[in-house]
């Protein structure tokens, strides 16, 4: 039998990481170089249902059409990959790509958990985040890992497409 001593640090450690990623995730903020709220930290797909962001999130997504040919055909790995996105709510090119990205993401299944979103602000960082200056020179930033190593990144917009500029990433080509 459990001893109720045993129970209370993993209780407490448990409530702490709770608080802990509830401080960190989807927190809105007003910038003043932006003049606008701004998503600012770690968050999750679920704010850009916030009606600040809703309306160019869902245009993109709704009207985006995925090359689903080019992700069908190629043979992807996703098992062993995570994906980081450093975006900005206030940058036009955030508003574009990143809607369409997360279309093509749920077309694929991917994992939500293995997807990490931070929002920075005007001077593209996010310290509590571990963005700090100079680790983006544009955004938004996909960068791509597989076993926790770099293998990737598609920067401010893609080469080709976002569907071509992924599957060569995890190819490796």
């Amino acid at each position: 039998m459990v001893k109720m001593r045993n129970l209370l640090p993993i209780l407490l450690l448990s409530f702490s990481v709770l608080q802990l990623n509830g401080q960190q995730s989807n927190k809105i903020i007003f910038d003043e170089m932006a003049n606008q709220n701004i998503l600012y930290g770690r968050g999750t797909v679920d704010v850009f249902q916030n009606e600040q962001f809703n309306q160019w999130y869902s245009t993109e997504y709704e009207h985006y059409n995925v090359q689903t040919d080019l992700l069908t055909s190629a043979k992807l790995e996703l098992t062993s990959i995570t994906i980081k996105v450093v975006l900005a709510t206030w940058c036009k090119d955030s508003k574009r790509e990143v809607p369409r990205f997360i279309k093509i993401l749920s077309i694929l299944e991917f994992p939500s958990e293995k997807l990490e979103i931070i929002g920075v602000d005007r001077k593209k960082v996010c310290p509590e985040a571990g963005v700090e200056a100079g680790f983006v020179a544009f955004v938004p930033t996909f960068f791509f890992f597989r076993n926790g190593i770099e293998i990737g990144r598609i920067v401010e917009h893609p080469n080709e497409s976002l569907e071509s500029d992924l599957i060569k990433i995890l190819q490796n080509k």
